[in-house]
């Protein structure tokens, strides 16, 4: 929908709720997302580098897309 702004409050509400929950993985990736969209690389590149660091059990699929969007980015 573009709406990046509203999109990253959501999604930080839904991990600051629950930072270990079923969906917290997925949270993550969708924040970190939405962040780059908005131009906030640094933050973007925090919350993809804790999702793949801190969530290490989270699907093959969701930590290769966040890993793809890390090397896309240029987070160093």
């Amino acid at each position: 929908r573009k709406d990046y702004e509203t999109a990253a409050r959501i999604f930080l509400e839904g991990y600051q709720g629950n930072k270990q929950g079923r969906k917290a993985a997925d949270n993550l990736l969708k924040l970190g997302i939405s962040l780059r969209q908005l131009g906030q690389k640094e933050d973007a590149c925090a919350t993809l580098s804790e999702l793949v660091e801190g969530h290490k059990l989270a699907s093959k699929n969701l930590l290769d897309r966040a890993r793809s969007e890390i090397n896309e980015i240029g987070c160093v």
